[in-house]
């Protein structure tokens, strides 16, 4: 009890304290640690389920003695290692995405007795439970409610009730694409019979309509296509001309941007050319006619005889023929004639725009780096590459600027690589990490001073021992005389047996004060002296 004493003598009180308070903090953070370490590695069973999913997922796992964790409204934490099997589990239960009823409805009802009007309503249920189950499919699409209403005709009458179709999509925090919204209006008209896609209507869980645009995207189909089209080629171009470039400037060193006007205008022209230098004879008619006539003609008697009254003159008959002749040819010449049928089609270049940004080479001057523009004959080479690399048209109006210009020094958060650890992983070791400087202040803060404290308490015992027995020693040479034997310097022992009988009343007295005073320091002598050590 005395030495418990004397060590808190030499600690000190405050010192006492501030180690007591370090011990107490100390304790607990090594005990929220190891709480900490000793608890399992949680992972998200699932989340943003409905209260009714929720509650039947808690109390299956409940059931199964399983270790969760409810997070929120409706996120499930389990241990990490049965997030699988767990999962698969509640599935075959039919605990989680089962809200919807398919073709297993005709499974559980009988037909007997079953009228004709509640078997419609099974099979329009059928059907728009397997539809939704078709939707959520997408990975897109979280969850999807469908709602049809059939065609019916009725009886004597000439109109008939068109067939339409509502679906919702729980999306969260995604966006469809107008191509999957049109894929689903398209999906539940096929499945629905005398079913329009245009009767069919998408909204969201915000409340947007989404199938508002798949009426104007298929008539704007052909000008997506073209968008797309004339995107991958500038982007084609681009690339060409920065693969070029960086081979003599150096990776990272060049910028291009090309813009490309193009026309999509599908164009038929249909051309007749015809060749006059080129005549080739298509049909030739010739006609002759000859035609030959002779005639004899009475010639009347001349002279007197012809002139005397009441004679009958005789005269002569002459003899005259014609000859006639006609000829008529007729030459058709064909003139050669080129017949071209041309169809363009939508997507010819019209123009180019290209704009090249590099950089130059950097020089260091006083220590300092300083951008050196480049070379105007350099700048020249390389502009040529360019024109060549996307067949530069003049006539048609394309148009390119190179130009060197020092490039601003890129952040190196752009650069952004994943970490290798992930956060649970960094939290993991972060705890470790504590643990083990908790460790360490125990150490240097407890232990240490303890150990100090434990070494000099040994010290002041070992020197009070020295001194109490140097007190007692003076004390009883005075009476001891010649009986004292004198040993080495070192140690000094004493012969009680010379002692006994002749020890004045005083001495025993005063050795008896100092044994009752020193306790430890007397038993510590007396021990050495039973039991001496040999000196070398």
């Amino acid at each position: 009890m005395d030495g418990l004493n004397n060590f808190i003598k030499n600690i000190g009180a405050a010192r006492l304290i501030a180690m007591g308070l370090v011990t107490v903090m100390l304790i607990g953070f090594m005990l929220a640690v190891s709480s900490r370490l000793s608890q399992q590695n949680l992972a998200l069973l699932y989340g943003g389920l409905e209260a009714s999913e929720a509650s039947e997922v808690v109390n299956r796992l409940a059931a199964m003695d399983v270790n969760f964790e409810l997070r929120g409204d409706s996120q499930i934490f389990v241990p990490r290692s049965q997030v699988g099997m767990l999962r698969l589990q509640m599935a075959g239960e039919g605990l989680v995405g089962n809200n919807t009823t398919g073709y297993e409805i005709f499974d559980n009802t009988s037909s007997f007795g079953t009228t004709a009007l509640v078997q419609d309503i099974n099979a329009r249920r059928a059907l728009e439970g397997e539809l939704a189950r078709t939707i959520v499919s997408i990975p897109m699409v979280k969850g999807a409610r469908v709602h049809i209403v059939l065609s019916k005709r009725q009886l004597f009458s000439r109109n008939q009730v068109k067939a339409t179709a509502s679906v919702t999509l729980d999306l969260g925090n995604r966006m469809l694409e107008n191509e999957q919204v049109n894929s689903i209006v398209h999906l539940v008209a096929a499945a629905v019979p005398d079913l329009s896609p245009k009767s069919v209507t998408v909204v969201d869980n915000r409340g947007n309509l989404l199938s508002s645009d798949t009426a104007k995207e298929d008539g704007t189909a052909a000008n997506s296509a073209a968008a797309k089209f004339r995107d991958r080629l500038e982007e084609e171009y681009e690339a060409s001309i920065v693969r070029l470039l960086e081979r003599v400037v150096g990776q990272g060193n060049v910028i291009a941007q090309v813009n490309a006007d193009v026309n999509f205008d599908r164009v038929e022209e249909n051309a007749e050319i015809f060749n006059p230098e080129q005549q080739v004879v298509r049909s030739e008619q010739r006609v002759e006619e000859q035609r030959n006539a002779e005639n004899t003609e009475p010639c009347p008697p001349a002279g007197l005889a012809a002139n005397v009254p009441g004679q009958d003159p005789q005269g002569f008959q002459v003899s005259r023929t014609e000859s006639d002749g006609r000829t008529e040819e007729t030459i058709n010449y064909e003139i050669s004639r080129t017949v071209r049928t041309f169809v363009r089609e939508g997507g010819e270049i019209e123009n180019l725009s290209v704009a090249v940004l590099v950089e130059g080479d950097y020089t260091t001057i006083d220590g300092e780096e300083q951008y050196v523009p480049m070379a105007d004959a350099t700048r020249e080479k390389l502009q040529a590459l360019v024109m060549r690399a996307i067949g530069f048209d003049q006539e048609r109006g394309d148009q390119i600027e190179l130009i060197d210009m020092p490039f601003q020094a890129m952040d190196s958060a752009e650069f952004y690589e994943p970490p290798l650890l992930s956060r649970d992983d960094i939290l993991r070791l972060t705890e470790y990490g504590l643990l083990f400087a908790g460790l360490a202040m125990i150490l240097l803060f407890v232990v240490r001073p303890i150990l100090k404290a434990s070494q000099k308490a040994s010290q002041a015992q070992r020197e009070a021992a020295a001194k109490s027995a140097q007190q007692l020693q003076n004390a009883l040479e005075p009476a001891g005389g010649d009986s004292v034997a004198a040993g080495s310097d070192e140690e000094t022992m004493i012969d009680l047996a010379k002692v006994e009988g002749r020890v004045r009343q005083s001495t025993i007295k005063k050795v008896t004060e100092i044994i009752d005073n020193n306790p430890d320091q007397s038993v510590s002598v007396i021990r050495s002296w039973l039991a001496p050590e040999s000196t070398p």
